[in-house]
């Protein structure tokens, strides 16, 4: 389109006048009306439905980033929390990570395995075997990660500095974990059941809860 300067003297269509001067847009948005001009020209409003299309994304952008701010201080005071929490050590690594520490709790969680796969999971395939009422379910789940052990190995020894690893170690009392699943029905006699069960396969009842 060519604008004539006011010394051309020449006229601005009244058409192209209302481009200039912003009439017959949408003020709200800043976007040109175009139903003002004639359908018969599909030139003119193909430029003006992208320009439509460019305003709309524009604000849809900018209602995204609006919403990333809100979330962003949600997320920041969530971490906050969770440092304080679950404080890591430096660099991100168990706070106590001397050399001879980290070797100590390797072994024991070497052991961990060897007790599983050797002693405990075969023993809870016997007692699961003994009443098809119920199954064991998550066993894909049941050792601990190492890392998991680690840290909260970790956390014990920063409660209390006179722990050793081994005694930290201890403590962690789901390192080897076993779910049975049971009918709402028979809950409270199949649990009964299997708590017997497993005190005959020689395991010990620390705490029922």
């Amino acid at each position: 389109m060519r604008i004539d300067r006011p010394d051309d003297g020449t006229l601005v269509p009244a058409r192209d006048a209302a481009e200039i001067t912003g009439e017959g847009t949408d003020v709200r948005r800043g976007a040109p009306d175009i139903g003002s001009h004639p359908a018969d020209d599909p030139g003119r409003a193909a430029i003006y439905a992208r320009y439509q299309a460019t305003v709309e994304a524009e604000y849809r952008m900018a209602a995204s980033y609006a919403r990333w701010e809100t979330a962003k201080a949600k997320l920041e005071a969530q971490w906050a929390h969770h440092v304080v929490e679950q404080p890591a050590g430096r660099s991100g690594s168990p706070a106590f990570c001397t050399q001879e520490s980290r070797e100590a709790v390797e072994r024991g969680c070497r052991s961990f395995r060897e007790t599983e796969e050797k002693i405990t999971t075969p023993a809870m395939s016997r007692i699961e075997a003994a009443d098809p009422q119920r199954c064991l379910v998550g066993l894909e789940r049941r050792c601990k990660g190492e890392d998991r052990i680690m840290e909260k190995v970790a956390r014990q020894m920063e409660a209390q500095a006179d722990l050793t690893p081994a005694e930290a170690l201890a403590s962690v009392k789901d390192a080897i974990r076993y779910t049975f699943r049971y009918s709402e029905d028979r809950y409270t006699e199949g649990v009964n059941a299997d708590i017997d069960r497993l005190k005959a396969a020689g395991f010990a009842l620390v705490e029922l809860r």
